[in-house]
């Protein structure tokens, strides 16, 4: 139930390229782009409608921070549909999130949870 998080202060062709690594390489991976604090609903489609054996969820770079609601319904193989009040579970999935920040653990999401890269390592 690990998060990978990478961090990309700037983002470069490296992460493009890691992205398409992945979706080459991992069957059933899917790529969310995550461009509104409330994407969760977005998420929850995607697993309604997908077997996902990893989730990228790829944060627009103008985002400077993200609700974790929904990274911890995918750790946890459950959510809450916000429109329409409709319970899922699932297998969960693999995470990796990219964004132009580090995460910021709240009350729903403890540190322990993360394993958080620099996106320089990668290279």
């Amino acid at each position: 139930r690990c998060i990978h998080w990478i961090h990309a202060k700037e983002r470069r062709n490296y992460t493009c390229n890691f992205i398409k690594y992945l979706i080459d390489c991992t069957p059933c991976c899917h790529v969310i782009q995550y461009t509104d604090v409330d994407d969760d609903e977005t998420i929850f489609k995607m697993m309604e409608k997908n077997d996902v054996y990893t989730a990228i969820i790829n944060v627009s770079s103008d985002m400077k921070t993200i609700s974790y609601t929904g990274i911890t319904g995918l750790s946890d193989g459950h959510m809450l549909s916000k429109s329409d009040s409709v319970g899922l579970r699932f297998r969960p999935p693999h995470i990796v999130v990219i964004a132009n920040f580090e995460p910021v653990p709240d009350v729903d999401l403890s540190a322990d949870r993360f394993v958080v890269y620099h996106a320089e390592e990668l290279r």
